[in-house]
């Protein structure tokens, strides 16, 4: 290590294995400039920046990440178009799909996510045995209605066939 003055300025030089000099007061320099120049930085250069050197842990490059997962995302929304036609077809099925819906906390404190899975486990086998019944009275009653339905048409065909002999 040798120490040089050069117009009133220390420099501390260190030899490389190679034969050449590296400033660390240089590097410091550079490395308190690059961290604290937000003053040189004009109208989002800063965050242009970063986001082309792939500074990871920036504010500007997780933002920049998010956009660009959104935009991978929205393709799949648009491949296909519906028609007005079946457009009520389908926000009918979507209903009864989350008809029975129920949302549940998600919990991941190892000694309560086991007993609260547990919990809403059996809580929703509890509510699939009741919707499974009630849709079976459901259905039992509509075959009903249509074999009565079914009857009374009969009923009405042969009273009328009558009437027209």
């Amino acid at each position: 290590m040798s120490i040089n003055s050069n117009s009133n300025k220390q420099y501390t030089k260190f030899s490389k294995a190679d034969g050449g000099y590296y400033d660390i007061y240089r590097q410091i320099n550079k490395n308190l400039y690059e961290k604290y120049s937000s003053s040189q930085n004009y109208y989002y250069t800063r965050e242009v920046n970063e986001i082309l050197f792939r500074q990871e842990n920036t504010r500007s490059w997780i933002r920049y990440k998010d956009f660009c997962q959104f935009d991978d995302d929205t393709e799949q929304y648009f491949q296909e178009f519906y028609k007005i036609v079946l457009y009520d077809k389908k926000i009918t099925y979507l209903t009864e799909y989350y008809k029975f819906h129920n949302d549940i906390p998600r919990m991941f404190m190892e000694p309560l996510c086991h007993i609260m899975n547990y919990y809403h486990d059996k809580q929703r086998k509890i509510k699939y045995v009741k919707i499974t019944r009630m849709l079976q009275m459901q259905q039992q009653q509509q075959q009903k209605n249509q074999q009565n339905l079914n009857q009374q048409q009969l009923e009405n065909g042969n009273a009328e066939d009558k009437v027209q002999t």
